[in-house]
Parts: C-alpha cells; structure tokens; sequence
C-alpha cells in the first residue's frame, strides 16, 4: 500500500510539473526566432522583440565547453549552441559561475521551452528540453 502512494505522489508531482513548465513558458511557446551569422564565431539572434548578440557553439569541443568558466554575460549576450541534428539534447551546468535560461529551439527555429534559472549548484543535474530540438540559447537569468 505505501508503494502505491508513493507511485501516485510521484505522478502527481510530475503532473504539476509539466502544467508548470508549459504555464511558465506560454510567452515564449512558438515564437519564431530569427538568426543571422556575422562570422564562424558571432551572430545575432532575436526572440519576439528582443534581439542577442551570440556566439556560436557548432563543434562538439565547444558544444561541451558552452559557458563553462565564462565569469558573466551582459543582458543581451548569450551562447548559441547549433547541433546536426535534432534530438533530445541535455545541458548540465558544469563549472558555470552564474544561472541562466535555456531557450529550448526546434529544426523550423521556432522556440519550444525555457528552462528558467538554471543554477551553478545543480550540477551535475542534467536539462532536457520537452520535445527534440537542434538549437540552445542560453542567456543569464534577469
């Protein structure tokens, strides 16, 4: 009997949980995103009406390395992280120094999730988005 409770609390919580997460990104949720590469290294990137100044993380060496170590990012700054492939693709956040948000970006660059405020404490939690996408933006957290 305490099994079958603890099973039903588990769904229960991880019920609320998905309610939340889709409550809490209903303002970025389909956005079209727009991207324009400067160079290898830069690009901008614009969500709704706010527009990034990124750089670009396209090889696997800098897939994994991200931000870690970085000390900070202006407000409008960022990292975009460009995979092959659309798939499942999770974030940790090894040696971050500040949190961010994890823009969560499908093949057709439209946005489908946030992760809000992931935390340099977390690690070595891992991020997954909710469906499977083939861009990352993340940016510190206001």
């Amino acid at each position: 009997m305490a099994m079958s409770c603890t099973r039903t609390t588990i769904i229960v919580l991880i019920a609320i949980s998905v309610v939340l997460f889709f409550a809490s990104n209903k303002e970025v949720a389909h956005e079209k995103v727009t991207f324009t590469r400067i160079n290898d290294e830069t690009g901008t990137l614009q969500i709704a009406s706010t527009s990034y100044s990124v750089s670009i993380a396209d090889s696997d060496e800098e897939r994994t390395q991200g931000l870690s170590g970085t000390a900070s990012l202006k407000p409008q700054e960022g990292m975009l992280f460009l995979f092959p492939q659309a798939d499942y693709h999770p974030f940790w956040m090894r040696e971050m120094r500040f949190p961010i948000d994890i823009i969560w970006i499908d093949s057709s660059w439209h946005v489908v999730g946030i992760t809000k405020e992931a935390r340099p404490e977390s690690y070595p939690s891992l991020f997954y988005p909710p469906a499977p996408i083939k861009y990352v933006l993340e940016v510190p957290s206001p």
